[in-house]
């Protein structure tokens, strides 16, 4: 089976840019016991004096997902956990529902790769993901979301702005 990372869109210089996401949460990094957070919503704010593009895939500082593309991700890993988050556009008085995405963490980076959305060796030893679609790649240091050919064809196939899938190399 093929992977991919998912990154956002570099080419979208407008793109939404939080304020305070981490104290919102209460977490300053992502912890195993996000889950434990609960289902209420909290409201972050943006980045004021800038356009805003409201893009289909957050991946700074927690990755966080559009309605839309929640949706789609919860139909391939329904036990994905996913926390809603309400961003507010105090300047435009504009709020839009995200989701803070926290799959299962999976150990699956082999022992010869070394893992970030700017590295070239980024390999996965495909034994140990399983049959998951979607999932947390944990020990990578950095929050980074992994879908597979499936869930990649789905995203590429529907009209998402912002995001883009990384293939990685499996062993």
């Amino acid at each position: 089976m093929e992977y991919f990372l998912m990154c956002q869109d570099g080419r979208v210089g407008d793109a939404i840019r939080l304020v305070g996401l981490g104290k919102a949460l209460g977490v300053d990094g992502f912890g195993q016991g996000l889950a434990e957070l609960g289902e209420e919503p909290v409201q972050v704010y943006l980045e004021e004096g800038r356009r805003n593009d409201y893009v289909d895939f957050v991946a700074r500082p927690f990755p966080l997902v559009s309605d839309q593309l929640k949706q789609l991700l919860a139909l391939y890993e329904p036990a994905a956990f996913f926390k809603p988050v309400v961003l507010a556009d105090k300047q435009r008085m504009y709020q839009a529902v995200y989701w803070l995405a926290a799959p299962a963490a999976v150990a699956c980076l082999a022992p010869a790769g070394v893992f970030t959305q700017t590295s070239k060796e980024s390999v996965l030893d495909g034994s140990k993901i399983g049959d998951r679609n979607f999932f947390r790649l944990a020990g990578s240091g950095e929050h980074l979301l992994v879908v597979n050919l499936h869930v990649a064809e789905s995203i590429y196939r529907r009209d998402f702005f912002g995001i883009c899938l990384k293939r990685l190399e499996v062993c």
